[in-house]
């Protein structure tokens, strides 16, 4: 089962640091788990995004 709270507070807690500093490999990264995680919240309009 998915702690679905857990997730998001990690993937904000993830852009946070990515603001302070951070490489386009790592931005590309962010940006599929927050996909995935929009995706398993049925979320597919920002998913899209």
């Amino acid at each position: 089962d998915l702690n679905f709270a857990l997730i998001s507070r990690c993937i904000d807690k993830a852009k946070k640091l990515f603001e302070a500093g951070g490489d386009w490999e790592r931005k590309n990264r962010l940006k599929v788990y927050e996909g995935l995680f929009c995706m398993s919240t049925r979320n597919f309009k920002k998913a899209a995004d």
